[in-house]
């Protein structure tokens, strides 16, 4: 989005492109459709700038019109000053206690084989196109999908670093429904026979992340998902203890 201010005598003229960001985006994505449509109210917000700002500074234009377009405008400078001051990062982390060893628990997230069995985004589409690269397991082995489904969209996952029983971290590339990097990891933490694990996930937000936080945080989109799969992955790992 670009807005440019040219001056000609005494006119203040405003020129505006809008680039979209989402040109190469499954624009039938429904998990992100609040944030295509966050990005058109920025779009219309810049057009009611680009008309606000020279009659602004016209002469001649009665008191109480001014009044009104300077509420306005003092309205949206404030929105934009509360999306600056939304977080750079986020942190979305949920925990959950297995009857079972750490040792199990953690053979089923450091092999990207095992995750169909417990993944939340897998059973969003069971048909999607898988391939593995590197190891089987462990730092190096590389996870990529692509779906038609759009909230599961296209990316990879790759291990950094693998500790038995202690720690899986991987890194999360997205190209569809967006682009982005971000950084996942399971912790295990054993207890007797019983194991408490805490899937954890970071990155940076963007601008228009930014403005959709105002509406609904990453926490409360991703949060209940991170639930169903710590869920899952209960079940499976307790039914490995069993056999």
């Amino acid at each position: 989005m670009t807005v440019t201010f040219k001056t000609d005598g005494s006119a203040t003229r405003l020129d505006f492109k809008h680039e979209d960001m989402f040109d190469e985006v499954d624009r039938d994505n429904h998990s992100f459709r609040w944030i295509r449509a966050l990005d058109n109210l920025a779009h219309e917000v810049a057009h009611v700038l680009v008309w606000l700002i020279p009659v602004l500074f016209k002469k001649g234009e009665g008191p109480m019109l001014k009044k009104i377009l300077i509420a306005l405008a003092v309205v949206l400078i404030a929105f934009a000053i509360l999306v600056m001051t939304q977080p750079n990062s986020f942190n979305v982390s949920r925990s959950i206690t297995i009857a079972a060893p750490a040792t199990v628990v953690f053979d089923k997230v450091n092999d990207f084989h095992a995750w169909g069995d417990w993944s939340p985004w897998e059973k969003l589409d069971p048909k999607m196109d898988r391939k593995y690269e590197g190891p089987t397991t462990g730092v190096g082995s590389v996870y990529r999908w692509v779906s038609d489904n759009s909230s599961v969209g296209t990316g990879s996952m790759t291990i950094i670093e693998s500790r038995p029983g202690e720690l899986v971290k991987t890194k999360l590339d997205f190209t569809k429904p967006f682009e982005g990097t971000n950084t996942a990891q399971f912790a295990f933490k054993q207890d007797g026979d019983k194991t408490t694990v805490t899937w954890s996930m970071t990155g940076q937000t963007c601008f228009i992340a930014k403005i959709f936080g105002v509406f609904m945080n990453m926490d409360k989109m991703i949060g209940p998902e991170f639930e169903k799969g710590l869920a899952s992955l209960k079940t499976v790992s307790e039914s490995a203890k069993i056999k």
